[in-house]
């Protein structure tokens, strides 16, 4: 089948103006029970109380956490396991890959790109960049927490209370953008297309990235990994239409909305400013071209260029540290980086995560535990900083 029959233009045009009536009918209530002043933090008091008896909730709510905790008859709680399995193998990749890959796709698609601005409260002072560092480290631990053990699989697991949180969050951001502030040109904000490649993203970007690295999952792993996340899409309310079945049908939707999306954006070329600050302050080891190196890589020359990412390779930095200079020296000889990249990936990987628990402690008042599984499996509680 083409491509642009099956997911015509018709078809995503309608899901730029669609978003997750489900979920904006809870915070709709919240402002016509409170008053627009205080919904906000009447918002913040739900979020924290979603465990409550159902009969101590409003009906909004009770059927939102009806529809964003059972899961729908494809569900295949084996795949789910095996999941979770190959995340805890390969989880210091699929983190790097996230930073360097999953992000820079989505800061080239310029329309979605503008509600991740907003909403990052990105400026050019330093205290706004940790502000951002904060929303990277949400993202990251939003990836660990949904492919956490029994994440999905236990009522009160880990994955669905995240899931059900970014879903609330998701609806207020829609509720309190100003409405002077936002294009309509632009779709609806946080729209079905924008879910969906985000969807996407984080799971057939992880996968085509470990091919990337000489290190392809198996076709049983990438099975099941890409249920895990069609899973998690159908929790966050992503319309039926947009979660393909299988992988290969993923990978086509991304390109058609990559195709449809990716263009230059003053929001893009500010959200990957920022990306790169945050691997240079959170990262200290960094040489100052690695991230853009990577980004170059790993995401591809077309988004690379779509966000003004520089081609440094050969340019290096007399004071980079030996290994950087020995992994450039190589990726100076291949298209791509393999297998021998992989040590210092996972290094680079866990030095993230520990800025990622330290953006935590500083910003958030509180200090995000790494399930237990993947410290050990990580290494982490060993690892030197």
């Amino acid at each position: 089948m083409h491509h642009t029959t099956q997911y015509p233009d018709a078809l995503l045009n309608l899901m730029r103006e669609s978003q997750d009536p489900l979920a904006d009918r809870v915070i709709e209530d919240l402002i016509a029970r409170e008053g627009p002043e205080a919904a906000r933090a009447a918002f913040d008091r739900l979020i924290t109380n979603l465990d409550l008896p159902m009969a101590d909730l409003p009906p909004s709510v009770q059927a939102f956490l009806k529809a964003s905790t059972e899961w729908p008859d494809w569900a295949d709680p084996v795949l789910i396991r095996q999941a979770e399995n190959v995340f805890l193998d390969y989880g210091p990749y699929f983190m790097l890959f996230l930073y360097f890959k999953s992000l820079p796709i989505l800061y080239s698609c310029s329309h979605g790109a503008q509600v991740l601005l907003m909403t990052g409260r990105l400026m050019e002072d330093r205290d706004e960049y940790e502000r951002f560092a904060r929303r990277i480290a949400e993202t990251a631990f939003f990836l660990m927490e949904v492919m956490s053990k029994d994440g999905l699989i236990s009522p009160k697991g880990r994955g669905l209370r995240a899931i059900r949180r970014v879903r609330l969050i998701h609806a207020a951001v829609r509720s309190f953008i100003p409405a002077d502030r936002w294009d309509d040109a632009w779709g609806k904000p946080i729209n079905q297309e924008d879910l969906c490649i985000t969807l996407m993203t984080f799971s057939i970007s992880m996968l085509d990235a470990m091919a990337q690295m000489k290190k392809p999952l198996s076709e049983a792993e990438e099975k099941a990994y890409f249920h895990h996340w069609r899973l998690i899409g159908h929790l966050l309310g992503v319309h039926p239409d947009m979660l393909p079945e299988d992988a290969q049908t993923g990978r086509i939707l991304l390109l058609r909305i990559l195709n449809r999306q990716m263009a230059a954006s003053e929001a893009g070329y500010r959200l990957t400013a920022a990306l790169i600050e945050f691997g240079h302050k959170y990262v200290p080891k960094f040489s100052r071209n690695m991230p853009d190196i990577l980004i170059r890589h790993l995401a591809g020359k077309e988004v690379a260029e779509t966000l003004g990412v520089k081609n440094t390779i050969g340019c290096m930095r007399v004071l980079t540290p030996a290994a950087f200079r020995k992994a450039i020296r190589w990726a100076e000889r291949v298209e791509d980086l393999g297998r021998p990249l992989a040590p210092l990936f996972e290094e680079i990987s866990l030095k993230m995560m520990y800025g990622f628990v330290g953006v935590f402690d500083r910003y958030k008042g509180q200090r995000f535990e790494v399930p237990e599984e993947m410290r050990l499996a990580w290494g982490m509680e060993e690892a030197e900083f």
